[in-house]
Parts: structure tokens; sequence; C-alpha cells
């Protein structure tokens, strides 16, 4: 993913602009040729790009990060995609940990400790190290 901000006029000069160039696997691909899945990847992406950015120039270093239902319906190949997001955000930002809230279960199960919440209940599954 690359967003490029400037762009060459046709009479030589440069204009201002916004447009998100996305790779795969060194292709380039039309943002409008992505499956509703590869948005949802892109978005975050997009979204947690920013976040490292302003928290590196800002110095704010951000130990929990939180994303909310981010990872929409997202097919199995997706939602590990998805979950090595996550790990990536993690890993670039220096945070400690990222929690998520997800209702499918390919992206519940990429979790390395579950806070389940349910009949008045909150109780932690598999909590052996949580970093993701």
């Amino acid at each position: 993913l690359t967003l490029e901000t400037l762009a060459e006029k046709r009479d030589g000069g440069m204009k201002e602009t916004f447009e998100i160039r996305v790779f795969d696997g060194g292709s380039e691909r039309a943002v409008e040729a992505l499956s509703g899945g590869e948005k949802i990847i892109v978005g975050e992406c997009l979204s947690l790009a920013l976040a490292v950015y302003n928290s590196r120039k800002n110095g704010i270093k951000w130990l929990t990060w939180f994303r909310d239902e981010t990872a929409g319906a997202l097919d199995p190949e997706n939602a590990q995609a998805y979950i090595r997001l996550l790990r990536r955000a993690r890993e670039l930002s220096g945070a400690f940990q990222v929690l998520y809230i997800a209702h499918q279960q390919d992206v519940i199960d990429g979790a390395d400790a579950i806070v389940r919440v349910e009949g008045g209940r909150v109780w932690v599954e598999g909590a052996q190290h949580a970093s993701a």
C-alpha cells in the first residue's frame, strides 16, 4: 500500500492528489478490483499505518491498540491476513498488545488469548502470552 500525494500535471508542474496504490506480491492492483475482504484489509492497513506514523512523529508510544469489529466478514484466508496485519502493526508501533472485538470464529481463533463476555460473566481463555 502506498499513498501518492503529488502527481505531475500535463503542463509539467505538480498538483496535489491523494491516490491509494495497492500492491499484491509486487504487482499493482486497482482498489476497485479488490474483493470485499481485501478492501477491509487495505482499510485497516491504511488506518493502522497512519496511527503508527502519528505515534512515531509525535513521540507517543501506545502500549495497547484497540480495534472494534474492524474485521468485517472476512473469509478464512483474509481472516489470517488480518491477524498478521494486527501483529505487524503491534510490532512496528512497539505496543505490548492489540485488543480486538470480533464475532467471526476465524478471527477469534487467531488471538493469543480470548476474553469472553457472556451472560453477565467474564473469563479469559488461553492467556499464556497476550501479544496480538
